[in-house]
């Protein structure tokens, strides 16, 4: 539809900021659905939406093409929209998106270092990751926020895993960064929970 296409600026500078991964890809739809009173959307009909192949379902991370995700765009307007309806009903969304992901791949840059190094001195192992994770949350959340609930909400794997790849680490923590964190606030937690591991493990 005409409407998409005249908003190609913005669908591009969202795709590049996010770099087709389908786990931000899905959250934007997500967040548009919520603004326009609906459900969020099982990953399921995500993928659908993006008519992803088997192969791109077996990647890590999963990726798309900008014309899938213009496709997918396509789909959520209707008939009779113009484009000031999509505008008022996707842009908005679309462009917090893009901000979010932008920044998130800013902060992850500078924290990226660090936390390579917490994975390698742990092991990978969901326990540790999970310590550092909580530790970023307003304390009232602590309490509620389980490592379980942490593999499955933010790592993306099963809640009984025990272990995470540095890729998966670094991809779901960089997905987690919301535009009110940075990673001068980060890091200090972060370097407090390294010097746990000292000597690091041969």
């Amino acid at each position: 539809r005409e409407v998409v296409g005249s908003r190609a600026g913005e669908v591009a500078a969202f795709y590049a900021a996010c770099g087709g991964r389908v786990s931000q890809i899905h959250s934007l739809f997500c967040g548009i659905a919520q603004a326009n009173g609906r459900q969020p959307i099982p990953p399921q009909a995500m993928a659908a939406l993006l008519e992803m192949t088997k192969d791109q379902g077996s990647q890590s991370p999963v990726v798309v093409t900008e014309a899938q995700l213009i496709k997918a765009l396509q789909k959520l307007v209707k008939e009779e929209e113009s484009d000031g309806d999509f505008a008022s009903k996707v842009v908005g969304p679309l462009v917090a998106a893009t901000e979010r992901a932008q920044h998130a791949c800013t902060q992850i840059a500078l924290l990226r270092p660090a936390l390579e190094r917490l994975h390698e001195r742990s092991g990978g192992a969901c326990k540790t990751l999970y310590e550092f994770f909580s530790d970023l949350l307003p304390e009232d959340q602590r309490a509620q926020f389980s490592v379980q609930a942490f593999n499955a909400v933010v790592m993306r794997v099963s809640p009984a895993t025990e272990k995470v790849g540095i890729q998966q680490f670094l991809l779901s923590f960089e997905d987690s960064i919301d535009v009110s964190d940075n990673a001068e606030k980060i890091l200090p937690v972060l370097e407090r929970h390294i010097d746990k591991f000292d000597p690091a493990p041969p």
